[in-house]
């Protein structure tokens, strides 16, 4: 039995538009279907805490900064905050609604963690942290805590560790 072919298409134009088809469907599966999405949870939200800088303290712990929606409630907040913190329970978390002085942030740490805050801008790391956490150690007893904007008076929530 002789094969018919589609008329005025050669084999290699026929390959082609199959190629570009299959890379097509790939595509389509792999990018709409969630194949790539690196979450380790379905229901991960720490995508929503976006990295903007670190920081490593004299001390060894790691400072981490992440910019948050302004938007969030503060139940979902708290959420979002709880699901970082799994990601690396030993680092320090500031939690930032702006990300557009972080370069001098970050630039001025070194000094300002020697007590020189000559060039930190204290006024809007003060406006715009909506919550930081530490790691409390009393007696033995390692506690999560996250504070409200970026002063120790007001507790979110504290976790044991």
């Amino acid at each position: 039995m002789k094969a018919t072919r589609l008329v005025g298409m050669s084999g290699g134009m026929w390959r082609r538009m199959l190629a570009a088809a299959l890379i097509g469907a790939v595509v389509l599966v792999t990018g709409g279907c969630g194949y790539l999405d690196t979450s380790s949870e379905p229901n991960d939200i720490t995508f929503q805490a976006e990295p903007i800088g670190s920081f490593m303290l004299s001390s060894g712990v790691d400072r981490q900064y992440f910019l948050v929606a302004k938007t969030l409630s503060p139940e979902k907040f708290t959420e979002l905050a709880e699901a970082v913190h799994e990601t690396n329970p030993e680092a320090q978390m500031w939690f930032m609604d702006d990300s557009s002085q972080m370069p001098t942030v970050l630039k001025a740490l070194p000094e300002a963690e020697k007590g020189n805050l000559a060039g930190f801008p204290t006024a809007w790391v003060d406006e715009h942290t909506v919550a930081h956490s530490a790691v409390r150690d009393i007696d033995g007893t390692r506690t999560w805590v996250l504070f409200k904007g970026s002063g120790t008076d007001t507790e979110l929530l504290s976790r044991p560790m």
